[in-house]
């Protein structure tokens, strides 16, 4: 079984749309010293937190993504958060890293957000942010 943190960087780094933009730029958790732009971070937010129902806990977990995408223009900000959107709904399904693989039941775009970086050095060049919530329920082996 793989982590939903290697799922989603699979997903994001294979999607031809997402990877055409910003290729192997995609981020867990933090971001390398000076970046090359546009580039993606993200971080789970949210625990795995267990489904139960009246029979007991279920195989199904939720849990929340920060996905956070850095550039230098507004439009290729939007443009790489539409490619983003595409690669997350198609998440649904079995994502298979080398030999480990995560179901995923459902992936939900939950808000979206977009800013710009104005706590930069004078001399830094302005940089904008589009920061994504997504839910995701995924399964995990309950042995």
């Amino acid at each position: 079984m793989i982590s939903l943190e290697q799922a989603i960087y699979a997903r994001l780094t294979g999607h031809a749309g997402t990877a055409a933009l910003v290729g192997a730029r995609v981020y867990p958790g933090t971001t390398p010293q000076n970046p090359t732009f546009p580039f993606i971070v993200f971080e789970q937010t949210t625990d795995d937190a267990p489904w139960r129902h009246l029979g007991g806990r279920t195989a199904l977990r939720r849990a929340t993504m920060q996905i956070d995408i850095y550039s230098l223009s507004r439009s290729a900000t939007a443009a790489i958060a539409r490619q983003v959107r595409f690669a997350l709904d198609e998440a649904p399904g079995t994502i298979t890293v080398g030999a480990g693989s995560l179901v995923i039941v459902t992936a939900r775009l939950v808000t979206e957000t977009d800013t710009t970086e104005t706590d930069l050095p004078a001399s830094a060049v302005p940089m904008f942010r589009t920061s994504a919530e997504y839910s995701f329920v995924h399964q995990i082996p309950l042995s």
